[in-house]
């Protein structure tokens, strides 16, 4: 069961023993495992991709100022001012689809804002299956496969052309993810379906 707080949190009582949350940087899997994990464990799956928009126009993000802020100051500068959207998306997000296979997007649980990792803590705090995906243990091979996953990403690749950050590299290395995970499947040389049954493994253990 899932109590909401005085606050409108997601408070543990008890902790949520169904359902899976996957997390991780861009182009990790975490769409694929989804799908298969929702078909798997027969419970629906809850894609923030598909729910954000609403959640960001719902607290007021500005398109044109963020598609004028990426003109003037750069991608990742419009990046910066979405981040300051994504968590309390987030809350939204795990309080209306507590229970079923979630997947998050990047930047839900890492950011560069001081005061969101421990809103981030608290709000997945109840959930017991936090699975984060990677390709390797070996964070260079890591960021070798995800910059050939990410190559055709426009955005992504402005970013780091205009600012020599390699955004989705930096989601890979905060250590945000790691402090969050119960468990951490690697992907590398594993079919889909393998990575399937390594996550079903784990959460069912």
């Amino acid at each position: 069961m899932v109590a909401i707080g005085s606050h409108g949190r997601l408070t543990e009582f008890p902790s949520i023993d169904r359902g899976v949350v996957l997390i991780g940087p861009m182009r990790c899997g975490k769409s694929t495992q989804a799908r298969l994990l929702a078909e798997r464990l027969g419970l629906p799956r809850a894609s923030i991709d598909a729910t954000a928009w609403d959640y960001y126009l719902a607290d007021g993000i500005d398109r044109a100022y963020a598609q004028r802020l990426a003109t003037t100051d750069g991608e990742l500068a419009c990046y910066r001012y979405f981040e300051g959207f994504l968590v309390s998306a987030l809350e939204r997000h795990l309080r209306e689809h507590a229970g079923e296979v979630i997947d998050l997007g990047a930047g839900h649980t890492v950011s560069s804002r001081p005061e969101d990792p421990p809103r981030v803590r608290d709000l997945l705090a109840p959930f017991r299956n936090i699975v984060l995906l990677l390709p390797s243990a070996d964070l260079d091979l890591s960021t070798a496969v995800l910059r050939e996953r990410t190559a055709q990403i426009a955005w992504l690749q402005e970013v780091r052309k205009q600012s020599g950050l390699d955004l989705n590299d930096w989601f890979l290395r905060r250590p945000d993810n790691a402090a969050l995970a119960t468990h951490t499947v690697y992907t590398h040389d594993r079919t889909p379906q393998e990575t399937c049954e390594d996550i079903v493994r784990c959460v069912q253990g």
